[in-house]
């Protein structure tokens, strides 16, 4: 696991064995890291060719209405383009948070063609996603 890129809200960590890239949130986020942060996740998927996603929110904490709205409008159809098979999101400890992330994916999930689920843990994640994106490598 590699990591390619670090900010003071966001670690972006890649599995190159499994085409697998890992967000991890730390802490509160304003509009403007969210944003780029997000941008800069959507730049590596293609990049990649990710096939699986790992959104790690255990220390994130809330999402304001406006940056909900604007990850179902702008962001959520621009992940909807990456060969993605599996999205594994991990819960915040913020309860706001995790509204808001159920909020956003209840939302978006019809336009994502790939298997949603949620952990309390960040291996069980990695666990799964890891698997489901194994076994979608073509293989050689």
């Amino acid at each position: 696991m590699a990591v390619v890129h670090k900010s003071a809200a966001l670690i972006i960590h890649y599995h190159a064995a499994t085409a697998v890239l890992e967000a991890e949130w730390l802490g509160f986020v304003s509009s403007e890291q969210l944003r780029s942060g997000l941008q800069e996740l959507l730049r590596h998927g293609r990049l990649r060719r990710v096939r699986g996603w790992i959104a790690n929110h255990k220390q994130m904490r809330t999402i304001r209405l406006d940056d909900q709205e604007w990850m179902l409008e702008q962001f959520i159809p621009r992940v909807a383009e990456l060969p993605l098979v599996r999205l594994g999101l991990v819960y915040s400890d913020d309860p706001l948070n995790r509204m808001a992330i159920k909020r956003v994916i209840s939302s978006g999930s019809k336009m994502l063609p790939c298997q949603i689920e949620f952990f309390s843990e960040t291996q069980q994640a990695q666990q799964w996603v890891g698997e489901g994106a194994t076994n979608a490598l073509p293989q050689l």
